[in-house]
């Protein structure tokens, strides 16, 4: 889920992801938006195997009334998720929770007139969220049903480059993306498996891992495997290989951990108290400044959420004590201004990540 505030340009890189993917004529894409009492139909008819005989078009299994024993695949690319599931829709999200867990056959009868059957439901989801539309989506309750564990919530701010006009992609590289992808499609088939020492650092990494700091999170930790698992097929699969070596775990899990540095952040306010919602305000504010800002001009622009400034000074007494902001000398006015006190990756995590694989932007917010 990527993440972060209006025009972050979520559903832009999303959007570009899923032309690629119809230029490959990669056919189990889901409808922009589609109820749950659809879904499982939508999953079991774009998976139905067919043949061609002259202009029609007819369904195998619908000739020979055979069973299919074949992966069910659905891609949902969702620039706006909230479009896509809804809002508090508590039974759709545990439908894709339970899809997630790629089961060797999934059955509701209830979901339609007929009773559907998937086998070894694959279900891939890329959906933008601000935090205020992920807790339209997401109901309260959802937070301790394993869900938000599913998810990578990938943040970013908004960006301050303004561009006018901006340049269509490049036919002649997003052709080469399509042909690489293409090839990994026709080549990369079969079981993956890890080399001895890519088990060995893997197991390495899994005993020294920590939970994150935010309870928010508290059932990700169960389920961080299966992610890294799936980022080192990926990395493999890109070396055209279905052998997953140390380079692929040691990268995968380098993007994994920055990713998860920002994860608490993404989330925003979401599930957190009055107090909280107004503090991320302020840490948003702080930032998209990119320059220290004076108490007193912070007041100015969140009086209104204080009741009295003795209230504003007591959340900044917070916020300085945990961690969360911290006090530059302005020269000019010889007195102290505010700026987001930087965030780095705790000990135990530095030791696991590259930093030749990142970007300087990447390093800088992990703060390496």
């Amino acid at each position: 889920m990527l993440m972060g505030p209006p025009a972050a340009r979520k559903s832009t890189a999303i959007k570009l992801g899923t032309a690629i993917l119809r230029k490959m004529d990669y056919n189990t894409l889901a409808p922009e938006r589609m109820s749950r009492q659809s879904f499982l139909d939508e999953l079991y008819r774009i998976n139905q195997p067919s043949i061609k005989f002259g202009v029609d078009e007819l369904d195998i299994e619908a000739m020979f009334n055979l069973p299919g024993k074949y992966p069910y695949e659905m891609a949902i690319h969702a620039g706006e998720f909230i479009d896509f599931i809804g809002q508090n829709d508590k039974d759709y999200l545990m439908l894709l929770t339970s899809l997630w867990d790629n089961l060797p056959t999934y059955s509701n009868p209830k979901v339609s007139k007929t009773s559907v059957t998937v086998d070894e439901p694959t279900i891939n989801l890329l959906g933008g969220a601000t935090t205020e539309n992920l807790n339209m989506a997401f109901p309260s309750t959802m937070m301790d049903t394993g869900t938000l564990s599913r998810f990578l919530f990938i943040h970013s701010n908004s960006s301050n480059k303004k561009v006018l006009f901006p340049k269509p992609a490049d036919k002649a590289k997003t052709q080469q993306v399509v042909d690489f992808l293409t090839r990994i499609k026709n080549e990369v088939k079969g079981n993956a498996k890890f080399t001895p020492d890519a088990k060995d650092l893997l197991q390495h990494i899994y005993d020294e891992q920590r939970p994150l700091d935010d309870p928010r999170f508290s059932h990700y930790s169960g389920r961080r495997l299966p992610h890294l698992i799936k980022l080192c097929m990926i990395h493999a699969a890109a070396r055209i290989s279905t052998e997953i070596d140390v380079n692929d775990v040691a990268y995968a899990h380098t993007i994994l951990m920055t990713a998860e540095h920002s994860m608490p952040l993404a989330l925003g306010h979401f599930g957190r108290s009055r107090q909280s919602i107004t503090q991320h305000a302020i840490l948003e504010y702080l930032e998209m400044q990119k320059r220290p800002v004076s108490i007193r001009d912070l007041y100015s622009v969140f009086s209104g959420d204080f009741s009295r400034e003795t209230d504003f000074q007591s959340m900044l007494f917070d916020m300085f004590t945990t961690g969360k902001i911290d006090s530059v000398l302005n020269t000019k006015t010889d007195k102290k201004d505010l700026v987001v006190k930087p965030r780095t990756l705790p000990k135990w995590a530095q030791a696991l990540v590259i930093p030749d694989l990142l970007t300087a932007q990447e390093r800088e917010t992990i703060g390496m």
